[in-house]
């Protein structure tokens, strides 16, 4: 039976928990051989299939690093079996596609973390990260403390690798790998996919699209600009934006990213999963310039800064250094190119996300930025914080 919501408070209450990290292998030769745009899409589609499987076992997605995600869980249990799903799914994706593009390693560790506004840090992190980090293509790795927790009441079958040490830590762990077999191909091989509705031209939407051009030119000139589409799931307020983003891809830097309910963004999450695409395929010293004096600020948020300059522990700044620093980002990347960020399914954005919003688009007013909201109406009439920042864009 499938875990039911009082798993999430569960969570908050759990001193003990299951971390699992996962990681997309290879994500940047990836990118290298078919395109950021393309290695993107994928990242994205991996980021909600791994996301699905996590949240069908009780996992809450803690934050996205890069081309991995952190998830934990009240149950080993659960946590190992979300491990073997996730791995199926990939897996399924995978040879639906006939690609190997995508895989994905995971690692597993048991403990009492430190935690800190919904963020979780001290040795179990480590230990889960590192066991991720020496996993291979396909493969879970976890702690003795997880087989301990977890052999003797799930099904899956743990097999012994030894000791080993791992990056950062000075003892060597006793590691394990989490058997897993894929899922059986369906019944119906030669079916046709379901025609991907994103690999056809636009058509129609001409107003909506020259009034989004509109905007862009006014942003271009030197004067941000926020544009809100609302409709109803399905009525194709992501393509019309992603249509926006096609066009200028040439001439702007576009960001996108997309808000997940639950709480599955840490804190400031939209902003941060919106210029980490960008960033990673920076070289150091392109991002230490873009920083500038406010890079170990931003080391605090972005894991491509953080790899550049390490805070070794530092406490994070608060929440205004942080919103300034965002700020200088982006208004440096506005002085290079246009920035195009599109921010998709606001109405289930952090509460963090739309303070960033306010004071972004308060501090960046003449700077060439145009920002793009998609958002149900229903859902987004319920945000009380949402509804606020709204207003006072439009005053």
């Amino acid at each position: 039976m499938p875990p039911t919501g009082d798993h999430e408070a569960d969570l908050h209450e759990a001193s003990v928990v299951t971390i699992l990290f996962t990681d997309l292998v290879a994500s940047t030769e990836m990118m290298e051989r078919i395109g950021d745009d393309r290695a993107e899409e994928l990242r994205r589609a991996h980021f909600r299939l791994v996301r699905d499987a996590a949240g069908a076992h009780g996992g809450r997605t803690v934050k996205s690093l890069g081309d991995g995600l952190m998830i934990v869980f009240a149950s080993a249990v659960e946590a190992v079996a979300a491990a073997a799903t996730i791995q199926q799914r990939v897996a399924s994706a995978l040879a639906a596609a006939d690609t190997t593009d995508g895989r994905v390693r995971v690692g597993l560790h048991v403990g009492e973390p430190i935690r800190d506004e919904g963020d979780y840090f001290g040795r179990p992190v480590v230990i889960a990260r590192r066991l991720c980090d020496a996993a291979g293509p396909g493969q879970i790795l976890a702690s003795d403390l997880v087989r301990n927790l977890a052999g003797g009441r799930g099904t899956a079958e743990f097999r012994a690798l030894g000791r080993r040490t791992l990056k950062g830590l000075g003892e060597p762990v006793v590691v394990f790998e989490v058997g897993w077999q894929p899922r059986a191909p369906a019944p119906s091989p030669e079916a046709a996919a379901p025609l991907d509705p994103r690999s056809l031209d636009l058509v129609g939407r001409v107003a909506e699209i020259e009034e989004l051009e509109a905007e862009y030119a006014r942003a271009e000139a030197g004067e941000l600009r926020a544009v809100l589409l609302l409709g109803d799931g399905g009525l194709g307020k992501t393509r019309l934006a992603g249509e926006l983003a096609r066009n200028r891809g040439k001439d702007a830097v576009c960001l996108t990213a997309r808000a997940y309910p639950l709480g599955a963004t840490s804190s400031l999450g939209l902003w941060v999963e919106a210029l980490e695409q960008h960033l990673r395929a920076l070289d150091a010293e392109e991002i230490s310039e873009l920083c500038g004096a406010a890079i170990e600020d931003l080391a605090a948020l972005l894991p491509s800064v953080a790899a550049v300059s390490p805070r070794l522990g530092a406490p994070a700044p608060p929440l205004v250094r942080q919103l300034a620093a965002l700020a200088n980002l982006l208004a440096r990347l506005s002085e290079i190119t246009p920035l195009v960020i599109i921010l998709d399914d606001v109405h289930l954005a952090d509460g963090s996300s739309w303070e960033a919003l306010n004071y972004l688009t308060r501090n960046l007013a003449d700077q060439r930025v145009m920002v793009v909201l998609a958002a149900r109406p229903v859902e987004l009439a319920e945000s009380v914080i949402g509804g606020e920042v709204l207003l006072a864009l439009e005053q």
